[in-house]
C-alpha cells in the first residue's frame, strides 16, 4: 500500500515546558499503521524509528495529544503514550528496531542513537540554527516488552527573552539518567485520557483535535493563578498568554466531558480573578493580574451548572453561587444606566468590548461611527435571565430555598420586561432597542431569547425558520453572527460575516429548549462536520470560520494565520457539547443523564465515552433500537448503553438502573 494511503495518526510534542512547543511545527512524530505493524515515524520525512508487530487487522481505537490505542483481532492492544519527553509503548508483539541510522547502537536492552537533519524547517523565522540534531535514548522493560523512547529537545539556539533550547550534550546526560519504570508509571495514568467518539472521520478529527489543543495550551500555576490554567489562544497569532473573557467558560464546557477536574480549575481561576470589592468578573486575566476595563457576557453560571451536573461536586457550586450572586449584583448596578430595568452593554456607548461581539454592526455604522445608543441588548437581558435560572438550580441543590426564591422572582420580572420591550410584533422577532425604537438588525444575539425561554411556541418556530433560511443564517457552517442578507454583512469581516462556533453551542441549547431538535441536530452536524474536515486537513482549529464554500478546496478562503482569525484557539470551540447535546440530545441534570438522539444525522451505529461522577462512561447507539425517544440513565456512575443489544426488545431492562421513556 502506498505511503500516502497509510492510516496515519499524529502524536504530538510531550515537552513539559510549552514555551518550546509553540516555536515548532506541531507534527513531531506519527503513529503509522501499515499491514500488521504499528510504526513510530519521526520528523517531517516520517523516517521510521521502530516497528511493532500488532497481530491481525490493527486499527486505530483512541487518541489524545499524549496517548494512542491500537486494537486488533487476536491479542492485547498496543498502547502508546507521550509523557516526560518520552514515547512509551506496550506492544503486543515483537519490536523491530530500524538500524540504518547514523549512530544507532543497542546493548543489553538499552540503546541510544543520534539522527541529523530530521527537521528541515523547524527553526522559527528570523532565528538561526547552529545545529539540527535530535537525540533518542531508551530501554526495553523486561519480559512485558514495555518500551521507553526518550526524546531530547531540539539542539537549536536562539535568543528570545534570553531563552535557549537545550544543548544536545545536556539532553544526553538527562536522558541517560531517566528511570524508565517511573516514566511508565506516569504514562499509565496518561493513556487514553480522552473519551473516544465513533461517528464519522471528520467529526472524530475535530473531537480528537480538541484534546491536543487543550493540552498544548495549559500552563502551570503562576502569579495570582493558583491552578493549572489554559490560554484561550496560542501560537504566533497569540503571543500573550491570556485567559478569561467568556472564552474560559467555553473551554470549561468543552473540558468537562473528558477532564472535569481541569474544567473546575478553569472556572475557579476565572472566579478567583473577580473583583473582591464588587464581584465584577474581568474581561481577561493573565499571570500579572485581572483586566477590569470591562466585563464579558454573564454565562459563567451555565458552565458552573454543567460541571456540577456531571460531577455532583457541591463544594464547587457552593463557592460558585456566592461569586455568581455577587456578580449579578454588579451587573444590576453597572448595566442598567437609564434605570428602566433593562440592561445595556458598554459596547453601545462606544466603550470596551463587553458584549464579546467586539466591533459588530450592532454598535457601529459602515464608517465606524457609534450608532443611536444606548441600546437595551436582547442578548445581555436574556443572559441575565439564564444566569438567574442557573443560580436558582444551584441554590436548590444546596438547599438554599430563600436564595432560589429570590432569583426566581428576578427571572420572572426580567422575562416580562423583555417580552414587553424587546419583542417586535410586526416581525415576530426580538431585537435590541434604543430610545428611538428597535434596531432591526437580525443577528445571533436575538436567539438568546430562546435560551431564556422568553418567546411563545409560535414565535420560537418563526425564529427557527429565520435561522434555517440559507439566505440568512444557514450555511455549511450555520450561524453567521449577522444575517447574510443584512446590508452590513461582509463575508469574512470580524463579528459580521463570520462564524464563532461558541455561539452555536448556545443556539443548540436554545433550539433543544423548545423541542426544535431537528434544527439543533442540523446545526450541530454541519458545524462539527465542516470544522472537523478542516481539522483533518489542516490539523488546526480556528477562532472563527466562514459560513459558505468552506469545503471547496479549490477556493483559498484566506489562511487565518495571515488574518485576524487565529489558529489553535480553544476559546471559541466548545465542540464536544455541540456534538453530544445537538446530535445525541444528551442532558445531564440532578444525577440523571438522558439522550434523545437525532437519528437523521447519525450513522447506523455510533458510540462515545465521557466522564461523569469521576468515572468513564460509555454510550452505544443503533438505529434499529427497539426503544425510541428519550432514554434516561438513573445512575450516572454506571456504565450504560443506549439499546446496547438492539436485537433484543428487553435490552434496556437487562441493564441495571436503566428505564426507557
Amino acid at each position: 500500500m502506498a505511503e500516502n494511503r497509510w492510516n496515519r495518526h499524529c502524536l504530538f510534542p510531550c515537552i513539559n515546558d510549552s514555551k518550546y512547543i509553540n516555536h515548532y511545527k506541531e507534527v513531531v512524530w506519527d503513529i503509522v499503521i501499515k499491514g500488521n505493524s504499528v510504526r513510530i515515524a519521526f520528523g517531517r520525512d516520517r523516517k521510521e524509528i521502530i516497528s511493532i508487530d500488532a497481530g491481525k487487522n490493527p486499527k486505530f481505537a483512541g487518541w489524545t495529544g499524549e496517548a494512542i490505542k491500537i486494537e486488533f483481532d487476536n491479542g492485547d492492544p498496543v498502547y502508546l503514550a507521550a509523557v516526560d519527553n518520552c514515547i512509551v509503548a506496550q506492544p503486543a508483539g515483537k519490536l523491530n528496531f530500524i538500524s540504518n541510522y547514523e549512530g544507532f547502537r543497542e546493548k543489553s536492552g538499552r540503546f541510544k542513537f543520534f539522527q541529523t537533519g530530521l527537521m528541515e524547517s523547524g527553526v522559527p523565522k528570523g532565528r538561526t540554527s547552529l545545529g539540527n540534531r535530535r537525540n533518542f535514548s531508551g530501554q526495553i522493560l523486561g519480559p512485558e516488552k514495555k518500551f521507553i523512547l526518550g526524546v531530547s529537545r531540539w539542539n537549536l539556539w536562539w535568543n528570545m527573552r534570553s531563552e535557549k533550547a537545550e544543548p544536545l550534550e545536556t539532553a544526553v546526560r538527562r536522558l541517560s539518567a531517566v528511570d524508565p519504570e517511573k516514566i511508565w508509571k506516569k504514562a499509565e495514568s496518561e493513556l487514553l485520557r480522552l473519551p473516544k467518539l465513533s461517528l464519522n472521520k471528520d467529526i472524530e478529527a475535530l473531537w480528537n483535535s480538541l484534546d491536543k489543543h487543550h493540552r498544548l495550551s495549559v500552563y502551570n500555576p503562576e502569579g495570582f493563578i493558583e491552578n493549572k490554567w489554559e490560554s484561550i489562544g496560542r501560537g504566533k497569532t497569540y503571543q500573550r498568554r491570556l485567559a478569561g473573557h467568556y472564552d474560559t467558560c467555553h473551554v470549561a464546557m468543552d473540558l468537562v466531558y473528558s477532564d472535569p477536574a481541569r474544567a473546575k480549575e478553569e472556572m475557579e481561576n476565572y472566579f478567583s480573578a473577580a473583583n473582591a470589592r464588587n464581584g465584577m468578573l474581568p474581561s481577561d486575566f493573565d499571570t500579572s493580574g485581572p483586566n477590569y476595563l470591562c466585563s464579558h457576557p454573564p454565562v459563567a453560571s451555565i458552565a458552573a451548572w454543567q460541571i456540577y451536573s456531571l460531577t455532583g461536586d457541591k463544594g464547587f457550586i457552593k463557592n460558585a453561587v456566592k461569586l455568581l450572586a455577587k456578580n449579578m449584583d454588579w451587573w444590576e448596578g453597572h448595566a442598567d444606566r437609564d434605570k428602566d430595568g433593562l440592561y445595556e452593554y458598554m459596547d453601545s456607548f462606544g466603550t470596551g468590548w463587553e458584549s464579546g461581539n467586539d466591533r459588530s454592526p450592532r454598535w457601529y455604522d459602515g464608517n465606524g461611527k457609534i450608532l443611536n445608543r444606548p441600546l437595551a441588548c436582547i442578548d445581555l437581558n436574556s443572559q441575565m435571565i439564564v444566569s438567574y435560572k442557573y443560580i436558582q438550580k444551584m441554590a436548590k441543590a444546596l438547599g438554599k430555598k430563600k436564595l432560589a426564591k429570590k432569583y426566581l422572582e428576578k427571572e420572572k420580572a426580567l422575562r416580562t420586561l423583555v417580552k414587553e420591550n424587546l419583542y417586535d410584533k410586526e416581525d415576530d422577532f426580538f431585537y435590541d432597542k434604543h430610545a428611538g425604537g428597535f434596531s432591526r438588525i437580525e443577528s445571533i444575539a436575538s436567539f438568546w431569547a430562546l435560551l431564556a425561554g422568553v418567546p411563545g411556541k409560535s414565535t420560537a418556530e418563526n425564529m427557527a425558520a429565520i435561522f434555517n433560511d440559507p439566505r440568512k443564517f444557514m450555511g455549511q457552517i450555520p450561524g453567521s453572527f449577522i444575517a447574510k442578507n443584512e446590508k452590513s454583512y461582509v463575508l469574512g469581516e470580524y463579528w459580521n460575516g463570520t462564524i464563532f462556533v461558541s455561539q452555536n453551542l448556545y443556539l443548540v441549547k436554545a433550539f433543544r429548549e423548545y423541542g426544535l431538535d431537528d434544527l439543533a441536530a442540523k446545526l450541530a452536524f454541519r458545524t462539527a462536520n465542516t470544522c472537523g474536515s478542516i481539522a483533518l486537513e489542516r490539523e488546526r482549529i480556528y477562532e472563527f470560520y466562514l459560513p459558505d464554500n468552506r469545503l471547496d478546496r479549490s477556493k483559498r478562503w484566506g489562511d487565518p494565520e495571515k488574518t485576524i482569525s487565529g489558529p489553535y484557539y480553544t476559546g471559541h470551540m466548545p465542540a464536544r457539547p455541540i456534538i453530544l447535546e445537538g446530535l445525541y440530545g444528551m442532558k445531564a441534570e440532578s444525577g440523571k443523564v438522558s439522550f434523545n438522539p437525532a437519528w437523521k444525522y447519525l450513522p447506523k451505529e455510533s458510540s462515545f465515552e465521557f466522564t461523569a461522577k469521576g468515572k468513564r462512561q460509555q454510550a452505544f447507539f443503533h438505529k434499529k433500537s427497539a426503544c425510541k425517544g428519550t432514554v434516561v440513565v438513573r445512575n450516572a456512575e454506571e456504565l450504560f448503553r443506549f439499546a446496547g443489544n438492539y436485537k433484543s426488545k428487553t435490552a434496556l431492562a437487562q441493564i441495571p438502573d436503566y428505564k426507557g421513556q
